[in-house]
């Protein structure tokens, strides 16, 4: 991938089991050159996830954000191609998130309503 953005892909919600799950299959399947980042609320536990990840993703920045706060998701979304959100329980958290990454540029996809 490549374009504007400094990131391709933005994995918020990395530390919980989904996140891992799916950062544990990014690190493991992403084509060369794809640049992978972490996001989550504590940068402690982003970076606990990242070593367990393995080699591929020993460089990927971290980033911290909160699902409540549009601001810092806002930020993160501009510095991303694509967001992929796991963050939970979806209706308290995954609602705030996905307007926070709408203000940052990027279109939602599933189930909002």
């Amino acid at each position: 991938m490549s374009g504007d953005r400094e990131l391709d892909v933005v994995l918020f919600g990395a530390t919980g089991f989904v996140g891992r799950l799916v950062g544990g299959y990014l690190a493991a399947h992403a084509p060369d050159g794809v640049r992978i980042g972490l996001a989550g609320r504590s940068a402690q536990r982003l970076a606990d996830v990242r070593s367990q990840l393995g080699a591929a993703a020993s460089g990927w920045p971290l980033l911290v954000a909160d699902s409540a706060d549009r601001e810092p998701l806002a930020a993160l979304a501009r510095a991303a191609s694509v967001v992929a959100t796991t963050v939970g329980p979806y209706r308290p958290s995954g609602l705030a998130s996905g307007q926070g990454v709408r203000d940052g540029g990027h279109r939602l996809c599933g189930p909002v309503r």
